[in-house]
């Protein structure tokens, strides 16, 4: 429901925050340009920097967690 490509998510040209949220060593070996690397177990939207007035992108490596979070986003209100 809520998984996009990464070529929508380039076509976005909005001011937008990317999260990735895999292990840093995955991160370290390559992301999406401007994504901020915040592991799932530790996301906590509050405090990630992100801005429930602006798009929020969040990547992995299936889609599987990045959906879940995102639905749980949606419910409290982003």
């Amino acid at each position: 429901e809520f998984q996009k490509t990464v070529s929508e998510l380039m076509a976005d040209s909005r001011d937008k925050t990317i999260i990735d949220l895999r292990k840093p060593e995955e991160f370290a070996k390559g992301s999406c340009e401007g994504a901020v690397n915040l592991y799932w177990e530790e996301f906590d939207p509050e405090h990630s920097g992100a801005d429930r007035e602006k798009p929020l992108y969040l990547l992995c490596y299936t889609g599987e967690t990045s959906d879940e979070i995102a639905e749980a986003l949606c419910r409290q209100g982003w």
